[in-house]
């Protein structure tokens, strides 16, 4: 599915840093923790891999560090990145923000079947209450 081996690795070690720093800055160990978490516990890049991504990145100016320590994605990088826009655009219309929200309410669906007492347990009241926000804006 994903084809992180080899050659291929690097590259879509690449394409995932770009993707996750278009969306918000991040430093490498917020990195690392996310593509682990967005592939579902079945990749962690290991520092060795993800640093000197980094300091590539950088170094072509694609991404720049800033004084938090969080790197973000350039303007210049934003612009020359085709692929980014696609992927990362936020929705725009009703249609596509109904269609996000669903795939978020599918992961909750998940979640809580896998495991009923986990984190998301400890968030019912919120869900509760953005249940109530959303039935308010369907009448």
């Amino acid at each position: 599915m994903w084809g992180f081996g080899g050659h291929e690795g690097r590259r879509g070690l690449r394409q995932c840093v770009l993707l996750l720093l278009a969306r918000n800055p991040r430093n490498g160990a917020e990195l690392i923790d996310d593509i682990e978490r967005w592939t579902h516990g079945r990749w962690r890049p290991s520092p060795g891999s993800v640093y000197p991504l980094l300091e590539e990145l950088t170094a072509t100016e694609a991404i720049q560090k800033r004084s938090d320590g969080r790197y973000e994605v350039t303007a210049r990088s934003r612009q020359e990145q085709s692929f980014l826009r696609g992927w990362m655009a936020a929705p725009r219309t009703a249609s596509e923000m109904l269609t996000e929200i669903s795939g978020y309410v599918s992961y909750l669906e998940d979640v809580s079947h896998s495991d009923p007492h986990g984190e998301w347990a400890r968030h019912r009241d919120e869900l509760r209450a953005l249940a109530q926000r959303l039935e308010q804006i369907a009448k």
